[in-house]
Protein backbone atom coordinates (compact mmCIF):
# COMPACT_ATOMS: atom_id res chain seq x y z
CA UNK A 1 0.00 0.00 0.00
CA UNK A 2 2.69 2.22 1.18
CA UNK A 3 4.36 1.76 -2.68
CA UNK A 4 1.42 2.40 -4.17
CA UNK A 5 0.88 5.89 -2.56
CA UNK A 6 4.44 6.41 -2.85
CA UNK A 7 4.63 5.83 -6.86
CA UNK A 8 0.63 6.45 -7.44
CA UNK A 9 1.49 9.14 -10.67
CA UNK A 10 4.04 6.40 -11.98
CA UNK A 11 1.68 3.36 -12.04
CA UNK A 12 -0.96 5.44 -13.55
CA UNK A 13 0.69 6.83 -16.16
CA UNK A 14 2.26 3.52 -17.22
CA UNK A 15 -1.42 1.68 -17.30
CA UNK A 16 -1.94 4.20 -19.05
CA UNK A 17 0.17 4.41 -21.29
CA UNK A 18 0.29 0.38 -21.71
CA UNK A 19 -3.38 0.87 -22.55
CA UNK A 20 -3.50 3.92 -25.07
CA UNK A 21 -0.77 1.99 -27.15
CA UNK A 22 -2.35 -1.05 -27.22
CA UNK A 23 -5.82 0.79 -28.40
CA UNK A 24 -3.86 2.85 -31.19
CA UNK A 25 -1.95 -0.45 -32.13
CA UNK A 26 -5.35 -1.81 -33.22
CA UNK A 27 -6.51 0.99 -35.18
CA UNK A 28 -2.93 2.21 -36.69
CA UNK A 29 -0.09 0.49 -38.47
CA UNK A 30 2.47 1.52 -35.39
CA UNK A 31 3.85 -1.56 -33.93
CA UNK A 32 2.96 -2.69 -30.19
CA UNK A 33 7.03 -2.49 -30.14
CA UNK A 34 7.25 0.98 -31.17
CA UNK A 35 3.97 1.48 -28.68
CA UNK A 36 5.99 0.21 -25.90
CA UNK A 37 8.49 2.26 -26.34
CA UNK A 38 6.62 5.57 -26.37
CA UNK A 39 4.90 4.29 -23.22
CA UNK A 40 8.19 3.77 -21.55
CA UNK A 41 9.59 7.09 -22.92
CA UNK A 42 6.19 8.74 -21.25
CA UNK A 43 6.87 6.63 -18.13
CA UNK A 44 10.25 7.96 -17.70
CA UNK A 45 9.57 11.82 -18.34
CA UNK A 46 6.72 11.49 -15.60
CA UNK A 47 8.43 9.69 -12.90
CA UNK A 48 11.12 12.14 -13.52
CA UNK A 49 8.57 15.22 -12.80
CA UNK A 50 7.18 13.56 -9.85
CA UNK A 51 11.25 12.41 -8.47
CA UNK A 52 11.87 15.94 -9.53
CA UNK A 53 8.71 17.45 -7.35
CA UNK A 54 10.35 14.64 -4.34
CA UNK A 55 13.54 16.23 -4.65
CA UNK A 56 12.49 19.85 -4.62
CA UNK A 57 10.65 19.15 -1.07
CA UNK A 58 14.05 17.75 0.03
CA UNK A 59 16.21 20.89 -1.00
CA UNK A 60 13.48 23.26 0.93
CA UNK A 61 14.45 20.91 4.00
CA UNK A 62 17.55 21.38 3.46
CA UNK A 63 17.19 25.03 3.55
CA UNK A 64 15.15 25.31 6.60
CA UNK A 65 17.83 22.74 8.85
CA UNK A 66 20.63 25.54 7.41
CA UNK A 67 18.41 28.32 8.46
CA UNK A 68 18.17 26.88 12.01
CA UNK A 69 21.68 25.89 12.38
CA UNK A 70 23.01 29.60 10.92
CA UNK A 71 20.55 31.00 14.11
CA UNK A 72 20.75 27.98 16.28
CA UNK A 73 19.49 27.91 20.05
CA UNK A 74 21.11 26.05 23.09
CA UNK A 75 21.10 26.24 26.61
CA UNK A 76 24.15 24.63 28.39
CA UNK A 77 23.27 24.26 32.12
CA UNK A 78 26.26 23.25 34.86
CA UNK A 79 25.83 23.30 38.43
CA UNK A 80 29.34 25.01 39.01
CA UNK A 81 30.21 28.40 38.26
CA UNK A 82 34.27 27.63 37.80
CA UNK A 83 32.88 24.87 34.74
CA UNK A 84 30.32 27.34 33.45
CA UNK A 85 33.28 30.51 33.54
CA UNK A 86 36.04 27.47 31.87
CA UNK A 87 33.01 27.00 29.10
CA UNK A 88 32.49 30.80 28.76
CA UNK A 89 36.26 31.28 28.25
CA UNK A 90 36.09 28.20 25.99
CA UNK A 91 33.71 29.74 23.37
CA UNK A 92 35.20 33.24 23.41
CA UNK A 93 38.33 31.73 22.43
CA UNK A 94 41.09 34.76 21.32
CA UNK A 95 39.80 37.88 19.20
CA UNK A 96 37.92 40.94 19.97
CA UNK A 97 35.05 40.57 21.96
CA UNK A 98 32.24 43.07 23.66
CA UNK A 99 31.11 42.19 27.17
CA UNK A 100 28.06 43.70 28.96
CA UNK A 101 28.11 42.67 33.05
CA UNK A 102 25.20 43.21 34.96
CA UNK A 103 25.97 42.50 38.70
CA UNK A 104 23.28 43.94 40.74
CA UNK A 105 22.74 40.68 43.09
CA UNK A 106 24.30 41.41 46.61
CA UNK A 107 24.79 37.82 47.63
CA UNK A 108 27.33 35.07 46.27
CA UNK A 109 27.37 31.78 46.62
CA UNK A 110 31.08 31.89 48.22
CA UNK A 111 33.65 34.27 49.28
CA UNK A 112 36.40 32.13 48.85
CA UNK A 113 39.11 34.43 47.35
CA UNK A 114 41.24 32.01 45.38
CA UNK A 115 42.71 33.65 42.21
CA UNK A 116 43.04 30.26 40.51
CA UNK A 117 39.52 29.56 40.31
CA UNK A 118 38.24 29.93 36.26
CA UNK A 119 35.59 32.36 37.41
CA UNK A 120 38.16 35.13 38.66
CA UNK A 121 40.33 34.78 36.67
CA UNK A 122 37.44 35.34 33.82
CA UNK A 123 36.82 38.48 35.62
CA UNK A 124 40.26 38.99 35.32
CA UNK A 125 40.31 38.38 31.57
CA UNK A 126 37.05 40.91 30.95
CA UNK A 127 38.90 43.63 32.90
CA UNK A 128 42.28 43.59 31.25
CA UNK A 129 42.41 42.17 28.42
CA UNK A 130 43.08 45.05 25.87
CA UNK A 131 40.94 43.30 22.82
CA UNK A 132 37.98 42.90 25.29
CA UNK A 133 35.43 45.95 25.33
CA UNK A 134 33.88 45.50 28.96
CA UNK A 135 30.97 47.74 30.44
CA UNK A 136 30.80 46.75 33.99
CA UNK A 137 27.20 47.44 35.67
CA UNK A 138 26.88 46.82 39.29
CA UNK A 139 25.49 47.58 42.88
CA UNK A 140 28.31 49.19 44.48
CA UNK A 141 28.47 48.54 48.73
CA UNK A 142 31.06 48.08 51.36
CA UNK A 143 31.34 44.46 50.65
CA UNK A 144 32.28 44.82 46.78
CA UNK A 145 33.47 48.41 46.66
CA UNK A 146 37.16 47.21 47.05
CA UNK A 147 36.89 44.62 44.30
CA UNK A 148 35.09 47.24 42.05
CA UNK A 149 38.45 49.25 42.36
CA UNK A 150 40.71 46.62 42.36
CA UNK A 151 38.94 45.93 38.84
CA UNK A 152 39.17 49.29 37.71
CA UNK A 153 42.95 49.62 38.66
CA UNK A 154 43.40 46.45 36.45
CA UNK A 155 41.99 48.37 33.99
CA UNK A 156 44.01 51.81 33.77
CA UNK A 157 47.02 49.78 34.17
CA UNK A 158 46.43 47.70 30.73
CA UNK A 159 45.42 50.82 29.23
CA UNK A 160 42.19 49.73 28.08
CA UNK A 161 39.04 51.11 27.79
CA UNK A 162 36.31 49.41 30.72
CA UNK A 163 32.97 51.46 32.04
CA UNK A 164 32.03 51.13 35.31
CA UNK A 165 28.34 52.26 36.06
CA UNK A 166 26.54 52.38 39.79
CA UNK A 167 22.80 51.60 39.81
CA UNK A 168 20.83 52.05 42.97
CA UNK A 169 18.63 49.06 43.58
CA UNK A 170 18.45 47.57 47.18
CA UNK A 171 15.93 44.50 44.64
CA UNK A 172 18.33 41.49 44.01
CA UNK A 173 18.24 41.60 40.23
CA UNK A 174 19.62 39.21 38.32
CA UNK A 175 23.05 38.69 37.47
CA UNK A 176 24.14 38.23 34.16
CA UNK A 177 26.67 38.93 31.35
CA UNK A 178 26.34 38.96 27.47
CA UNK A 179 28.85 37.92 25.13
CA UNK A 180 29.01 39.37 21.76
CA UNK A 181 25.74 39.55 21.96
CA UNK A 182 25.76 36.39 20.84
CA UNK A 183 26.08 34.69 24.29
CA UNK A 184 23.68 35.30 27.46
CA UNK A 185 25.41 33.96 30.60
CA UNK A 186 22.87 34.06 33.68
CA UNK A 187 22.59 32.22 37.06
CA UNK A 188 20.36 31.55 39.65
CA UNK A 189 19.95 34.21 42.50
CA UNK A 190 21.27 32.83 45.60
CA UNK A 191 19.73 30.95 48.28
CA UNK A 192 19.77 28.36 49.90
CA UNK A 193 16.63 26.70 49.39
CA UNK A 194 17.31 27.30 45.13
CA UNK A 195 19.29 24.55 43.12
CA UNK A 196 22.39 26.24 41.76
CA UNK A 197 22.40 27.00 38.25
CA UNK A 198 24.50 28.72 35.84
CA UNK A 199 23.58 28.82 31.71
CA UNK A 200 25.09 29.95 28.53
CA UNK A 201 21.92 30.56 26.30
CA UNK A 202 22.76 31.23 22.71
CA UNK A 203 19.03 32.42 21.14
CA UNK A 204 18.67 35.64 19.29
CA UNK A 205 15.57 36.19 21.25
CA UNK A 206 17.03 35.83 24.79
CA UNK A 207 20.29 37.45 24.03
CA UNK A 208 18.07 40.84 22.66
CA UNK A 209 15.82 41.15 25.65
CA UNK A 210 18.29 41.25 28.04
CA UNK A 211 20.92 43.30 25.75
CA UNK A 212 17.58 45.67 25.87
CA UNK A 213 17.62 45.24 29.37
CA UNK A 214 21.07 46.10 29.65
CA UNK A 215 20.88 49.05 28.14
CA UNK A 216 17.77 50.67 30.08
CA UNK A 217 20.03 49.85 33.29
CA UNK A 218 23.44 51.41 31.83
CA UNK A 219 21.10 54.30 30.52
CA UNK A 220 19.85 55.06 34.24
CA UNK A 221 22.91 54.22 36.06
CA UNK A 222 25.97 56.62 36.94
CA UNK A 223 29.12 56.10 35.54
CA UNK A 224 32.12 56.10 38.16
CA UNK A 225 35.31 57.09 37.43
CA UNK A 226 36.36 60.17 38.84
CA UNK A 227 38.33 60.58 42.46
CA UNK A 228 35.09 63.19 43.58
CA UNK A 229 32.41 59.99 42.56
CA UNK A 230 34.44 57.22 44.01
CA UNK A 231 35.21 59.07 47.70
CA UNK A 232 31.32 60.26 47.40
CA UNK A 233 30.44 56.44 47.31
CA UNK A 234 33.00 55.76 50.38
CA UNK A 235 31.45 58.90 52.57
CA UNK A 236 28.39 56.95 52.44
CA UNK A 237 29.39 53.40 53.74
CA UNK A 238 28.96 53.82 57.39
CA UNK A 239 29.28 49.87 58.43
CA UNK A 240 33.34 49.95 57.44
CA UNK A 241 35.53 51.31 60.84
CA UNK A 242 38.12 54.20 60.00
CA UNK A 243 40.89 51.76 59.26
CA UNK A 244 38.73 50.51 56.73
CA UNK A 245 37.59 53.40 54.76
CA UNK A 246 41.75 54.46 55.22
CA UNK A 247 42.47 51.47 53.29
CA UNK A 248 40.18 51.99 50.59
CA UNK A 249 40.66 55.72 50.42
CA UNK A 250 44.19 54.69 49.20
CA UNK A 251 43.63 52.30 46.84
CA UNK A 252 40.80 54.91 45.10
CA UNK A 253 44.38 57.14 45.44
CA UNK A 254 45.60 54.29 43.63
CA UNK A 255 43.07 54.22 40.70
CA UNK A 256 42.61 57.48 40.11
CA UNK A 257 46.87 58.16 39.94
CA UNK A 258 47.01 55.01 37.72
CA UNK A 259 44.56 57.17 35.40
CA UNK A 260 47.57 59.72 34.88
CA UNK A 261 49.94 57.22 33.48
Amino acid sequence: MKFFKKHFVAIITLVASIIGGIVVNCVSSITLFENLLFSILILLVTTFIFDFDKMFDKIQEKQEDFALHMNPSSIRDYQSVDVCAKMVDALMGGGKHKVDFVSLDTQIRTQVKDTRRPMVELLNKFVSDKNIQLRYLTAINSKNFTTILNFMYMSKCAKRDSYYAMCDSNVPFASFYIIDKKYLVIRTPYDTSIEKHYCIIEDVTMVLLFQCWFEMLWKNAEIIDTQRELKSLLSGMNDLDENEKGDICKLIDKVVASDRR
